[in-house]
């Protein structure tokens, strides 16, 4: 299966899957940004694209997913836990191969420092 990207180029399956992970894993909340990882770079490569974040392999028969993103202060089990059902979801619905690991790795921690109100000097 591939689909077409707006300027007609052909886009394999596995840069189309790694895309709508990325776009579900954002709208999870507490998920502010993805990462491009920490020790090494995860992406999925295609023609002219680049999705990092998200590598998508196939191994044994079975769709695998590593997900790298930056999320807000919150609880992280219970984050790690939406962003793989969330995941899951997508790959059952885009890969006619069964689903393997699901790996979420929370590069970092977003803290908000908020800004002092209007006429408190600190």
């Amino acid at each position: 299966m591939e689909a077409r990207r707006g300027s007609g180029h052909v886009l394999p399956e596995s840069v189309v899957v790694a895309q709508r992970i990325r776009d579900a894993a954002l709208t999870v909340p507490g998920v502010v940004a993805m990462s491009p990882g920490r020790r090494y770079r995860e992406a999925t490569y295609g023609p002219g694209v680049t999705i990092w974040g998200v590598g998508v392999s196939t191994q044994f028969g079975r769709v695998d997913a590593d997900v790298h993103v930056v999320v807000a202060p919150m609880p992280l089990l219970l984050l790690a836990a939406r962003l793989r059902r969330t995941i899951r979801a997508v790959l059952t619905y885009e890969s006619p191969l069964p689903v393997g690991r699901i790996n979420i790795y929370i590069d970092d921690i977003e803290f908000v420092v908020p800004e002092p109100a209007a006429g408190v000097v600190s």
